[in-house]
């Protein structure tokens, strides 16, 4: 009888042991106006953009690659934060302004990308 109670426990422990959180690639849509913007972080150092208008296809699933890109299995990054429009990873800081969804991409040190979605308007003549 007690041989069975330990083999009992020496099955069950290993299951009450909690695994370590398995990182996940993650997404985050913002929204202006019919336009929406997906950032979708792959790595700690790598992130992935979609800018469109009409129909997000949501953040529920990767976003659309070419064949060209070869790799698809991210594992998403090993820690990540959302504090308003300021994403952060271990290695890179996003932030995107709400109105205008233009993004700015820095490291610890430095701003490595900046870009800002053309306007429909132009200012001045044309």
């Amino acid at each position: 009888m007690r041989r069975a109670f330990v083999m009992l426990i020496a099955l069950v422990v290993p299951l009450l042991v909690a695994l370590p959180a398995q990182a996940a690639v993650q997404r985050v849509q913002f929204t202006s106006g019919s336009t929406y913007l997906i950032a979708e972080f792959l790595d700690d150092d790598l992130v992935h953009f979609e800018l469109a208008q009409g129909t997000s296809p949501g953040t529920g699933a990767a976003l659309f690659t070419t064949p060209q890109v070869a790799k698809k299995d991210y594992t998403g990054p090993t820690s990540f934060n959302q504090s308003g429009n300021t994403l952060t990873t271990a290695s890179m800081k996003v932030e995107v302004t709400a109105g205008t969804l233009c993004v700015k991409v820095s490291d610890p040190t430095r701003l490595l990308y900046e870009a800002c979605p053309a306007t429909s308007r132009r200012r001045g003549r044309a």
